[in-house]
């Protein structure tokens, strides 16, 4: 989901955010993948990616606009 979509369901909350497709979400909806070695890798929900961004800020818009 978008920023705005993020924002309008969860309101100002600390999201994820996937640095490949952009979508953000909540960090609990991370989905892991195990890596050859044992470890687990948290991965997008959307695209798979594992180059997430964590506590991102969701920032309101100005009412005023």
């Amino acid at each position: 989901m978008t920023k705005e979509e993020y924002r309008d369901r969860f309101g100002r909350s600390e999201a994820c955010k996937c640095t490949r497709c952009g979508e953000y979400f909540p960090c609990h909806e991370l989905e892991s993948v195990r890596e050859p070695h044992g470890e687990d890798t948290p991965i997008c929900p959307v695209c798979g990616c594992d180059d997430l961004e964590y506590d991102a800020y969701i920032e309101e818009e100005d009412e005023d606009e």
